[in-house]
Parts: C-alpha cells; structure tokens; sequence
C-alpha cells in the first residue's frame, strides 16, 4: 500500500489563531502604554530579525498596548524593544504557551479565522488511516496534550471525524519535544526539518518496497523554514537514494507546490 505522509505547520497555514508575539521596552514601567508592543504571527515573521535594530515601524494605539499596523500613524523603533522568554509575567510568546490552545481555536472557529491548508487538513482526518499519517509540527511551545484538547474541539463540532496520533504532535518550542530532537537543533525551523527528515529515513525501506510513488507533504507558510526543511530533505533523498518517494512542500503564503527528488 502506498504511503503518504502530510506534515501540517499550524499557525497561518491551518487557522489564523487569536495569538500575537510581544515585544517589551525595557526602559518603561509595565503600565505604559509604550511598554508592550503586540506584533501579529504574520508581521513577526517579516519583522523578528529587527527587533533590537534601528528601524522605525508603523503602529496603532491598542487598548493597553502598541500594535504594530502597517496602516497605523505612530512611529516607533525597534531597537527600544525586545524579546523575552522567560517563564515570568512578560513572556514574548505567552500565547503560544500553556492552556491557551483549545480556546484560540474555539475563537478561531466562531470567526472563520481558517488558512490556505484548512481544508486540506479538515479532509485528512476524515478517515482512520489517512489520520494515522497526520503529522503537526508547529512552532508552539505548548505540550502535546494541550494541541490535542484543541483538535477534540473540532472533533466534537463534526469537523473532523478522526484524531492524528498524540506521538505525531511536535510542538517545536515545548520542553515537550523530545530530547533528541532538542539537543540538535537551534530553531523550530531546524527542529521541523530534523523530524520531517528522521520519518522519511524510518520510512525509507518500507517504501521501497512498494511498486509505486509514496508523497510525503509539509505544509508551511513561513519561507525560512521552506527552505531549510527542503535543503535538509533534499541532501537526505540524495544520499540514501529514494527513488520512489516524492517530497511536497506548499507553501500556505504563495499557494505555491514545490516537488523534490532523489537527484
């Protein structure tokens, strides 16, 4: 039986969650308004790298908070702020920790909030065995467990009607992930790459020996982790020689749906 194997990213590639990065002006109290600056998943992909730089940044006025808004009047510079991850009250990734999972997706759902793979993702949990061969491997720091609490919500809403296996669920910034995979890397990017890499090689022999071509997918979004996660598959399929295997990456940004080979 011919294998496939669908590797989904999670953030802005199945759903667009109700979650923000936070970057902090050390230099203010808490309670200023010009303390915290909250940056979308979307944003934070093209402005992490400058934050701590000499760069001036659109933004609006929140509640309680900057935001960054590329439509927003208000001037600040990123070099005044920057990323915190520790375990305290000012956490720069607070909403991707704990147990704010289930309820992110909860309010994702009401709103529509769905991306480029929903679809995808929502028809490979429709039946057992294609479940058996999901894969989420997101940048989350949340456990295992918590991500699962959140997939029984869709589970519950007849939007799914199967639930990937918890030992496929790889939250690439959770003390969660194992070890191995810990020790190895610097980046959820890396990490992404290194999982995605080791199932391929396990899976290698059985493919082999079926008379016909086996995909393995990997859904993303963020073009950093497209490109090191097709290098690191690449060297791997041309090393090992799997010749009956293809590796598709799409990309959730472009909708754009990239082949590759042993060479």
């Amino acid at each position: 039986m011919i294998t496939t194997l669908k590797f989904f990213d999670w953030d802005d590639t199945v759903m667009f969650m109700p979650a923000n990065i936070y970057a902090f002006n050390n230099q203010l109290l808490p309670h200023s308004v010009f303390h915290t600056l909250k940056i979308s998943t979307g944003l934070f992909a093209i402005y992490r790298s400058k934050i701590g730089t000499d760069l001036l940044v659109p933004c609006k006025m929140g509640d309680r908070e900057l935001i960054i808004d590329e439509t927003g009047e208000l001037k600040i510079n990123l070099k005044d702020y920057s990323l915190v991850e520790t375990h305290g009250e000012l956490n720069s990734y607070m909403d991707f920790r704990g147990n704010r999972f289930r309820p992110q997706v909860v309010q994702a759902i009401l709103e529509k909030r769905t991306a480029k793979c929903y679809d995808k993702f929502v028809e490979s949990l429709q039946n057992q065995n294609d479940a058996d061969h999901v894969f989420i491997i997101t940048a989350r720091g949340h456990s295992p467990e918590e991500i699962m609490e959140g997939l029984k919500f869709l589970l519950s809403e007849n939007i799914i009607k199967f639930l990937p296996k918890l030992e496929h669920i790889f939250p690439c910034s959770s003390q969660d992930l194992p070890e191995k995979y810990r020790a190895q890397v610097a980046s959820p990017s890396d990490a992404k790459a290194l999982i995605i890499n080791e199932y391929l090689k396990n899976e290698k022999e059985k493919m082999s020996k079926i008379d016909g071509i086996n995909y393995i997918y990997f859904y993303e979004d963020d073009p950093k982790t497209l490109k090191i996660v097709e290098e690191k598959i690449q060297n791997s399929m041309n090393e090992h020689t799997i010749d009956n295997v293809i590796f598709a990456m799409f990309d959730a940004k472009n909708e754009i749906l990239k082949e590759i080979k042993s060479c």
